[in-house]
């Protein structure tokens, strides 16, 4: 059976906003809109709704005359305010009047309105059990998935299976003790009266507290309070709905270190990293902040100049770049390319960048992501290696060329003095011989 809600909201760019949400967090819901009180008391004469999320504000009628005018016309509908009026006082009275939840306008998410409609339908429901008959009213709480516990302000009256499995305590720890004295509970006296005090006010509310299991163990709830009326509309006690989020602080608090030593990762890497738009002229989405350290241009000089990146490549290395869209046509998931940059204090870098392509389900590409590293240093001792190979090249073929012409040398000096040992003392030709040898 599709859920009926009405939303009556005279903003229509905020009425789209709320049915937008409502729509994607409960499928196949039916939303319909009010812009006024008289349209939305048609409504309720042509259709029962589960809920009606309700502005107070509107053309036709305003504050707390038209809740009123709203509840008359849907008794047994679960109504949650919906307002610009952030004031504990007006929540008050609000809640007092019987609107099972107070959120005001730019403060709460979609994931918070669903939980908030949630928790307003399911209360609806178990006041309106609790007032018709007991039997009905047990039947359903037991069945919920979240743990449920009343009071009546200074003892626990009630708590349902679920709250007993989830802290492992035996009805009979439970039932007749003081709340802020019960074996679960672990929350700041002082604030559980504040909280206390806002119930018997009749403001409803949602927080998180950590309670403590029967082994010792302490898991972390989500709590919607609100206060139980009795026929008359008087407060006269508590119920509150505890549902079991140590899984999801767990993963938000592995999720937020995980971020944490990403950053710290980036922060420190010797490489600039960087994120473009998979489409012409692929503008810089993201870089890391060191590109300022390697490049001399801040994140936000790419981001604001597009083409930054390609006017500082050297001429000569332009042609021989991978051109990106023909990458991308061809289905490459990455490519390496190694070119000159010019630093913005003028002198040329080496760098060598490796793009990779993020693509989605459908296989399109969503984004390119990259890193480039300076390799000047590295080019630099490649080029000194090269010339040092030369210089030991040139060595060896002089070294070679020197020993070919001392084996001369060698047998031009031993047959001069062949040629001395044979020739008389006063022979005019001994001289050139001594010059020779």
């Amino acid at each position: 059976m599709p859920l009926h809600l009405l939303l009556v909201e005279d903003d229509p760019t905020q009425a789209e906003s709320l049915r937008h949400q409502l729509a994607g967090r409960h499928p196949g819901a039916e939303v319909v809109i009010a812009a006024s009180l008289a349209a939305a008391l048609d409504q309720l004469q042509r259709q029962n709704f589960a809920a009606v999320l309700l502005d107070l504000e509107l053309p036709d009628s305003q504050g707390l005359d038209t809740f009123h005018a709203v509840r008359q016309a849907a008794p047994e509908a679960a109504l949650v305010v919906i307002t610009g009026h952030d004031d504990p006082a007006y929540a008050a009275a609000v809640a007092a009047a019987g609107a099972q939840d107070y959120l005001v306008k730019g403060s709460f998410t979609g994931d918070m309105l669903q939980r908030s409609l949630r928790a307003a339908l399911e209360r609806e429901r178990l006041l309106r059990d609790l007032r018709e008959q007991e039997a009905r009213f047990r039947g359903v709480v037991e069945s919920l998935g979240e743990g449920v516990v009343l009071t009546d302000f200074e003892r626990i009256t009630y708590v349902n299976p679920r709250m007993l499995e989830m802290t492992g305590f035996a009805r009979q720890d439970l039932i007749g003790k003081v709340l802020a004295e019960s074996p679960f509970f672990i929350a700041d006296p002082d604030d559980h009266e504040q909280r206390l005090e806002r119930r018997r006010a009749g403001m409803p509310e949602v927080w998180e507290m950590p309670l403590r299991r029967a082994d010792y163990s302490v898991m972390w709830a989500q709590v919607h309070g609100a206060p139980v009326r009795d026929a008359e509309g008087q407060v006269v006690g508590t119920v509150a709905a505890f549902s079991d989020v140590t899984a999801q602080r767990a993963a938000e608090r592995a999720r937020q270190e995980a971020e944490a030593r990403l950053r710290q990762v980036v922060a420190h890497s010797p490489a600039v990293l960087y994120a473009l738009a998979p489409t012409p002229p692929y503008p810089v989405t993201w870089m890391s902040e060191s590109a300022a350290g390697i490049l001399g241009f801040a994140p936000d000089d790419f981001r604001l100049l597009p083409d930054l990146w390609s006017q500082r490549i050297h001429p000569d290395d332009v042609a021989a770049m991978p051109r990106t869209v023909e990458r991308l046509r061809s289905g490459e998931d990455s490519w390496n390319a190694e070119y000159r940059f010019r630093h913005a204090d003028g002198r040329w870098l080496w760098l060598t960048d490796r793009i990779s392509v993020v693509r989605g389900g459908n296989g399109a590409p969503i984004e390119l992501v990259g890193a480039c590293q300076d390799v000047t240093s590295e080019r630099q001792l490649e080029e000194m290696l090269r010339q040092a190979q030369k210089m030991e090249a040139v060595g060896r073929l002089a070294g070679g060329v020197a020993h070919d012409f001392n084996n001369l040398l060698t047998a031009i000096g031993g047959y001069s003095e062949l040629l001395l040992m044979r020739l008389p003392a006063d022979d005019p030709s001994r001289h050139e011989l001594e010059e020779i040898r």
